[in-house]
């Protein structure tokens, strides 16, 4: 029945008047509803609606690639001023004497297992282990040519990977299984990424004197530009590529400056150069975990890593966690609950549902 009478004013939503750290939502009660600040995993609501990071957890560690092995710091013992054992301690799959050289690093955090490629013998390959000392790890994929960047898909139990000697990306089910060229005619790709909220896929590369990261839809169709960069003289394409969900930025290596980046999410807008001392060394690989972004780098002192705060670029160690080997550091990831959670997807469409009344 059409009565106008009978309708209530249009009042404001009460999210629009509450300012949540992550997400606002609106709770029915006998007199209206009123907003209720959520966090997202692995963060706590404080009493003043923000939402601060919630102690470390037991099994969070950065794991990192440095040529010759894997190596795997718990991110408690890092944040400690005193590391009583040796860097190397904390390191497996150390296969010099084979020749084998590892790259790309990801994981899966639910099975407990990590990814990585390796390039140093005649044969490259993809290999899955759990993350354990006396795991065995197995290969997954034969003969992919030179991968240069790998992500892991938790949700749909996909991997993909860059090829640089093919010039194209790969995906495949996580067992290897079903592997198919999605993108193709790339010049010099390096590090690939996923945006779960979104369902996009992002790589980066590098021609006509541009690096540049790209979109596209997860199965490569629609591929735009996402990021561009001038940059002088050779090509040189961004080295490392991670999402950081809270925040809604994505994260990069600029080798051409050796410098940290971030920009929006959502479209590539606000580009901003991460704080951090002087380096004397190359940074390679980057990753974040809640209020930090933690990074490789390769010196003539050694190979590192290094975490340091998001917002103003303190270093928690200023000499970091330094390894005694000549071998460069490669990529770096925060294995973590948080960085990889499972409900991004309804997060995303809850917030666009609650804009459309802002």
């Amino acid at each position: 029945m059409y009565a106008p009478e009978k309708q209530k004013p249009d009042a404001e939503a009460p999210c629009a008047m509450h300012n949540c750290s992550h997400l606002c939502v609106p709770v029915q009660k006998p007199n209206g509803f009123i907003a209720q600040c959520l966090c997202r995993d692995e963060y706590t609501l404080s009493t003043d609606g923000t939402c601060k990071p919630t102690p470390t957890s037991k099994g969070a560690m950065y794991v990192y690639a440095l040529v010759d092995r894997i190596c795997a710091m718990p991110i408690k013992k890092l944040m400690k001023k005193n590391l009583k054992e040796i860097p190397d301690s904390f390191c497996f799959f150390n296969h010099s004497s084979k020749g084998y050289k590892f790259r790309a690093v990801d994981f899966n955090y639910r099975e407990g297992e990590i990814y990585f490629s390796e390039f140093g013998t005649s044969v490259k390959t993809i290999r899955r282990a759990r993350l354990e000392k006396k795991s065995v790890n197995s290969v997954l994929v034969y003969g992919t040519g030179d991968v240069r960047g790998l992500v892991v898909d938790w949700m749909t139990s996909n991997m993909y990977w860059t090829d640089a000697t093919a010039g194209a990306i790969w995906v495949s089910r996580l067992g290897g299984q079903y592997m198919r060229k999605i993108v193709t005619d790339i010049s010099n790709p390096g590090a690939v990424a996923l945006d779960m909220q979104t369902k996009r896929l992002l790589w980066t590369e590098s021609r006509d004197n541009q690096s540049r990261i790209m979109v596209a839809k997860l199965d490569g169709s629609q591929p735009s530009t996402f990021v561009s960069v001038t940059i002088n003289g050779s090509n040189s394409t961004f080295t490392s590529l991670t999402v950081d969900y809270v925040e809604e930025r994505i994260y990069w290596v600029d080798p051409s400056g050796n410098s940290i980046w971030s920009a929006s999410l959502i479209d590539g807008s606000g580009q901003k150069k991460q704080d951090l001392v002087t380096r004397p060394g190359k940074i390679y690989g980057v990753t974040v975990m809640q209020d930090f972004v933690g990074f490789t780098e390769s010196s003539t002192s050694g190979s590192s890593i290094h975490v340091a705060e998001k917002d103003s670029g303190r270093e928690l160690r200023p000499r970091g966690i330094t390894h005694d080997s000549r071998h460069a550091a490669y990529d770096i990831v925060a294995y973590y609950r948080g960085n990889q959670p499972l409900l991004l997807g309804t997060i995303f469409i809850f917030k666009t549902w609650l804009n459309s009344f802002s």
